[in-house]
């Protein structure tokens, strides 16, 4: 093959064929035609004397020779498009851009509000997608330049990845508003003696607790119910006899919205060391380097103990 005459479009197209494992994907990711699409993988197709993709019941399936190429065409195709942006001038007031960020559930509730308000108001063409996916795909997906920042706790992101701390949190005990068992002198005693949700999330849950309980006090919690996320948990337990541990900002905005009371927890805990990731290819980024500092400066700007604060315009 000669590949002094290969489109290099054509690449572009393999790469968000493999993204989408869809034709008509691929088409909506690049704003082109769905016939344009299928026309560039029968010419990639003829170029590279291999089928690529095959069409079943589960999408297109790349063929072996497809898989050999994935990381090297998505690795060139990023560092291109890093190239490319490092010398250009980034105007929120004008741009376009499309952002993705990883958040928890906790962190999309509490820090999207103010960070979307901000961007409408300074930057009213960009579009902001919050995601939340397995944790096997991050690194890949920053690498990839497909994720360009995270927000909120995940401590395997390292290899080639930068990060700054937002805030630190910590944890209280909820309860529901009328709970008889559970007042101002609320002891450790009365922690164990009463059941508890549990949370287990991709965002890692609340192992800390289970962890920190058996490390202290070689003690464990009556466990009642357990959920995959930190928002349900409070709203159980409004309307049941159960308590939970939870972030204390996240504990805070329910303490009014489910009308909850807040306890100290009774034994001491490690507090959630909330930062934001990006990668490092992604330096100079002008846009990337912009999204980072807005969202700095304003979750810096708030008062992060009490969530009324995150949600005021």
């Amino acid at each position: 093959m000669d590949t002094n005459r290969l489109d290099l479009n054509l690449l572009v197209v393999f790469d968000a064929i493999l993204r989408e494992r869809s034709v008509g994907g691929a088409a909506r990711s690049l704003h082109l035609s769905q016939p344009a699409v299928s026309g560039a993988l029968a010419r990639l197709r003829d170029a590279l004397n291999d089928q690529l993709f095959i069409r079943t019941r589960r999408g297109m399936v790349p063929t072996r020779r497809a898989l050999e190429l994935e990381p090297t065409v998505s690795s060139a195709l990023s560092s291109l498009r890093d190239a490319l942006r490092a010398g250009q001038e980034f105007d929120p007031a004008t741009s376009e851009r499309t952002f993705t960020v990883l958040m928890s559930e906790v962190g999309q509730l509490l820090f999207l509000p103010p960070v979307s308000q901000f961007i409408r108001r300074v930057a009213p063409g960009i579009r902001l997608v919050a995601i939340q996916s397995h944790p096997s795909h991050h690194l890949e997906s920053m690498e990839k330049g497909e994720l360009d920042l995270a927000v909120g706790v995940w401590p395997y992101l390292k290899q080639g990845v930068l990060q700054q701390s937002l805030f630190k949190d910590g944890w209280m005990c909820v309860a529901r508003e009328d709970h008889p068992a559970v007042g101002k002198d609320f002891s450790l005693e009365d922690y164990l003696s009463l059941e508890h949700v549990t949370v287990t999330s991709v965002s890692g849950g609340d192992g800390i607790i289970a962890k920190s309980l058996q490390k202290q006090q070689n003690r464990s919690r009556r466990i009642a119910l357990q959920v995959t996320d930190f928002l349900a948990a409070p709203l159980i337990v409004a309307k049941t006899d159960l308590i939970a541990t939870a972030p204390e900002t996240l504990a805070q905005f329910y303490s009014d919205v489910a009308r909850l009371k807040m306890v100290d927890v009774p034994f001491n805990l490690p507090t959630i060391d909330l930062r934001v990731y990006w990668h490092r290819r992604s330096e100079t980024d002008a846009g990337i380097t912009w999204l980072r500092n807005a969202i700095l400066d304003l979750l810096n700007e708030y008062n992060l103990r009490s969530t009324r604060h995150l949600l005021l315009p």
